[in-house]
C-alpha cells in the first residue's frame, strides 16, 4: 500500500513561550482524509499545536513542512465579530484572499449559503447568536477554500443546539451536492473537551499532554481501553475522567 503524502508536517518541532517550553520534540502529519481530534488536558498544548500546524510560532527547533499557512485556515474558539453585516465578513475575507471585490461578494453569498446564514446577509454581526457567529466565523474561513481548517474547540461556547449544528456542517463538508458549493477542505483538525463529539466526527485521535503527544490513534482504537492503555495510561487516566 502506498503511503499517505503529509499535507502537513511537524518534525521534532519545539515551542518555547513565556520562559517554558509549550510542545516538545513533536511529531504529526496531517494527510488528506483526516479528521483529526486533538484531546488532552487544559494548558497541555492542543491550541499551540493547531497553532504549529498553522504556521504561526517559530520552532526553537524542529521543521514544519507542506502547505504554506494561507492554506491552512484556523477557527478559533471566539471568534472575532464586528458592526458590519455578515456578507460584508465574508467578503472581505475572500478580498483579503486576493479576489476581486465583486467575485469576493458572490464567493460570500455562496459560503453563506453553505452554512445556513444565506437568509442574513444584510445582518450585522454583532446581532447574530453566538452558534450564528461561529457559523459566520467558519464562512469566513472557508471562503478562502483552505486545504487543511483547523477549529480550536468550535463548540465550546454553543448551546446543544447549535454544537449539533455545527458538526453537522463539519461532518456535511464533503457530502455531494448538487448545487455549486466552495471546494471543501482535504482535512480538518479540531481540538475537544466532548468525547462524544470526537466519536462523532474524528477518524483519529491524537492526545496531547504537557506540551508531548503520547497517542495518535484511530478513533475506534482511542476509545478501546485496552488498546489505549496499551499506548498510554496517562491517555486512558484522561478517558477514565481521572485527568482533567
Amino acid at each position: 500500500m502506498k503511503a499517505a503524502t503529509a499535507l502537513c508536517q511537524l518534525s521534532q518541532f519545539t515551542v518555547q513561550r513565556g520562559g517554558g517550553t509549550v510542545l516538545h520534540t513533536v511529531n504529526l502529519a496531517v494527510n488528506a482524509g483526516d479528521r483529526l481530534a486533538v484531546v488532552g488536558p487544559n494548558g497541555g498544548g492542543k491550541t499551540t499545536l493547531l497553532r504549529a500546524l498553522q504556521g504561526l510560532p517559530g520552532a526553537v527547533s524542529g521543521t514544519r513542512v507542506g502547505l504554506p499557512p494561507r492554506q491552512v485556515g484556523m477557527l478559533f474558539q471566539r471568534p472575532s465579530i464586528f458592526r458590519f453585516s455578515t456578507l460584508q465578513h465574508v467578503a472581505l475575507a475572500a478580498w483579503l484572499n486576493g479576489h476581486a471585490w465583486s467575485t469576493a461578494k458572490a464567493r460570500a453569498q455562496q459560503a453563506l449559503v453553505q452554512v445556513g446564514l444565506g437568509d442574513l446577509v444584510e445582518r450585522p454581526g454583532l446581532h447574530l447568536s453566538g452558534g450564528q457567529q461561529q457559523r459566520l466565523a467558519l464562512a469566513c474561513t472557508w471562503v478562502r477554500e483552505p486545504t487543511v481548517l483547523l477549529l480550536d474547540e468550535p463548540t465550546a461556547n454553543l448551546d446543544p443546539k447549535a454544537s449539533k449544528d455545527l458538526e453537522r456542517l463539519l461532518a456535511d463538508m464533503h457530502l455531494p451536492s448538487a448545487a455549486p458549493r466552495l471546494h471543501p477542505p482535504q482535512a480538518f483538525v479540531f481540538s475537544s473537551h466532548q468525547m462524544a463529539q470526537v466519536r462523532r466526527l474524528a477518524n483519529r485521535v491524537v492526545y496531547v499532554q504537557g506540551g508531548h503527544i503520547l497517542a495518535d490513534m484511530p478513533v475506534q482504537d482511542f476509545f478501546d481501553p485496552t488498546q489505549l492503555s496499551a499506548v498510554s495510561p496517562d491517555a486512558a487516566l484522561f478517558l477514565n475522567q481521572e485527568i482533567v
